[in-house]
């Protein structure tokens, strides 16, 4: 478990219940890449709404099966405890940058998931606001 949070970064509980999909992804990119759209209109087409909050998990392989998730009681996969976060402004092309600075101070990160807060169908690009969350 890590404990210890250095700067840049911030502390972030989190204790829900997802809907989840599975996704096949191919170098940390979800294939097809119209997944996310495909799955986040089934999701408010069954009458849920997403919680902004929490907006839109992923759990993203380099290769293979990973998940896309929205919080619900009804959900089959349970993510609580404490994780340390690290906040993301604009552009999603920042990943390998932001990825690259969290491993360099976090080498052993044994869990992590991205939390989109915005959706990018309405936000501008640099405005676009993902946690990743890790421990």
């Amino acid at each position: 478990m890590i404990t210890e949070v250095k700067q840049g970064y911030f502390p972030y509980s989190i204790n829900s219940t997802f809907i989840t999909k599975k996704v096949f992804f191919f170098f940390w990119i979800p294939i097809p890449f119209s997944t996310y759209k495909k799955f986040s209109d089934w999701f408010q087409s069954q009458g849920k709404l997403v919680d902004p909050n929490i907006g839109m998990l992923e759990k993203p392989k380099f290769i293979g099966f990973g998940f896309l998730g929205f919080s619900d009681s009804s959900g089959d996969t349970k993510i609580s405890g404490d994780f340390i976060a690290y906040n993301m402004i604009g552009d999603y092309k920042q990943f390998k940058s932001a990825w690259k600075k969290i491993m360099t101070d976090y080498p052993n990160i044994t869990e992590a998931y991205h939390l989109y807060l915005t959706d990018p169908r309405k936000t501008k690009l640099e405005e676009n606001k993902t946690y990743i969350i890790f421990r």
